[in-house]
């Protein structure tokens, strides 16, 4: 009878350790991912949005793939309290904590996702104003070239450039 006492203690040992283990290096990885995502540098400094683009893409794909882990951990950890685990306190603890990890990862992707969208909108816009501002003031540029005139130029002159000024238009 101890020797059945003890081997099942063992065993539940050992499914626990397992469970724990595993919860804990997703958690981990998942705990890493966050870190990276919430310290990322949104400024002005760091206005590459095609290499965070291909950044995201990246975590979505890793992701996807750990889904399944997750997964397969929370059904691991269903199931030792289903069946009465004496761990279930532990094994609770740690599906909790997966699942809010995983739900956090996921809002996380959402806001990601969000601030690529409008990020890449802001530094367009500024783009297009930069390249508008670069244009206008080259034309300035050239209409002081082409319509440059001083007291000593001739009438005919000015009457010249007042209709190539109005053929322009």
């Amino acid at each position: 009878r101890l020797l059945n006492s003890s081997k099942s203690r063992l065993r539940n040992l050992d499914s626990l350790h397992a469970f724990v283990t595993a919860a804990t290096k997703e958690l981990m990885w998942l705990n890493d991912k966050e870190e990276e995502e919430v310290n990322y540098d949104w400024s002005d400094r760091n206005t590459n949005m095609t290499a965070k683009k291909e950044n995201y893409s990246g975590l979505m794909r890793e992701l996807e793939l750990r889904e399944k882990k997750v997964t397969d951990i929370q059904a691991l950890g269903d199931t030792l309290v289903k069946d009465g685990h004496p761990g279930k306190k532990t094994v609770e603890a740690f599906t909790a904590a997966l699942q809010t990890q995983w739900s956090w990862i996921l809002q996380l992707c959402c806001c990601i996702e969000a601030h690529l969208k409008e990020n890449t909108a802001y530094y367009q816009f500024f783009a297009d104003v930069k390249e508008a501002q670069d244009k206008m003031k080259k034309m300035q540029e050239g209409m002081k070239k082409k319509y440059n005139c001083d007291q000593s130029t001739t009438a005919t002159r000015l009457e010249d450039l007042l209709q190539d000024a109005v053929e322009e238009k």
